[in-house]
């Protein structure tokens, strides 16, 4: 028959029909199903799925990072145990879900110190889109604040920590 269709165009194609959160994140190309001696489906014989990254398309492949973008691409690595982490890697493809979405959006709450709604992850699947968003939710932060709160702010950003003796 034809050429096989890539990762990619399976992805685009579900996408068509599917919810995001239905789309596989693994695809194993076999020439046929193995099958047990009574003509059934043997599972024990399927592969293991390679990571997502293992056929990644052909992306940013280790594009500069802004700091924001860096922080971000780590708390994900870090969470999907994968080892690289691009901007324009989408989260879902690289084996993300709703659960491991919440710890990211807890791990962004600790990093920059702002709480921000699960669906920006599901809005801004990509390092650099959710790293946009999280700017100008830090700066729609610090536009609300008082001078007065600015100056505070930034005092504690130029104050040594305390190192009191405890006794």
């Amino acid at each position: 028959p034809g050429q096989r269709p890539t990762t990619h165009e399976l992805r685009a194609h579900l996408k068509q029909s599917l919810p995001d959160y239905m789309i596989p994140t693994h695809y194993i190309t076999l020439d046929r199903f193995p099958l047990t001696p009574t003509g059934k489906l043997d599972q024990k014989a399927l592969p293991a799925p390679e990571s997502p990254r293992a056929h990644a398309e052909p992306g940013s492949g280790g594009a500069a990072l802004t700091g924001t973008q860096r922080r971000l691409a780590d708390i994900w690595a870090q969470t999907l145990n994968t080892p690289r982490v691009d901007p324009d890697d989408d989260f879902f493809d690289l084996g993300g879900h709703s659960l491991l979405a919440t710890q990211v959006m807890n791990r962004i709450r600790e990093a920059f110190g702002i709480r921000l709604p699960l669906r920006l992850l599901f809005e801004n699947p990509t390092v650099s889109g959710l790293a946009d968003a999280v700017e100008a939710a830090l700066l729609a932060e610090i536009e609300a604040m008082t001078d007065d709160e600015v100056a505070a702010a930034i005092g504690a950003l130029d104050s040594p920590p305390s190192t009191e003796d405890a006794t």
